[in-house]
Parts: structure tokens; C-alpha cells; sequence
């Protein structure tokens, strides 16, 4: 189950809970992760490889877009997603 709570050019803001006993964050302590839609997903992971940032790129094209991900120095997972252009857009 999904929550749309809010509209933005780019697409929706969306809360969408994961099973609790999920390995998808990479540790049990870690219950949820920030997604960041970006216009350039290739121009952002760029910009975090050059200051050092570790990024893993998803090799997989979604429906919805691409994602790559990396960690923060606490070990906390973040998303970055680039949306594919809708059509009409």
C-alpha cells in the first residue's frame, strides 16, 4: 500500500511502507530510507563519485525510472531516482 501525498511536475511524493522484516534497507535497524528524485541521475552520481561518495547504479530501467544508491558516513541507505519523461510531457 502506497500514500500519494502530494503533485509535483516531476511526478508524486509517495510514503510506501516495506515488511518489517525486509532485508531491503541492508541492516533490521535501518526502518526506512529517503528517495530523491533527480533530473540527471548520471549528473548526480558523477557529482558524488567526485567528492569520494561511494554509488552503486541500478542497472535495471523501471517503468518508473532509474535509482542508484549510497550510503551516508553512518551507514544510513539513500535513493536517488531519475524519472523517465512521461508522455505528453
Amino acid at each position: 500500500m502506497a500514500i500519494q501525498c502530494g503533485q509535483q511536475a516531476a511526478g508524486p511524493t509517495v510514503f510506501a511502507p516495506v515488511a518489517m522484516d525486509t532485508d531491503y534497507f541492508g541492516s533490521k535497524q535501518q526502518a526506512w530510507m529517503v528517495n530523491f528524485r533527480v533530473r540527471s541521475l548520471d549528473a548526480m552520481v558523477a557529482q558524488l563519485q567526485k567528492s569520494n561518495i561511494e554509488v552503486k547504479v541500478d542497472p535495471e530501467k523501471y517503468p518508473n525510472g532509474r535509482f542508484a544508491r549510497l550510503h551516508d558516513p553512518k551507514a544510513i541507505r539513500s535513493s536517488y531516482g531519475s524519472r523517465q519523461a512521461r508522455k505528453g510531457s
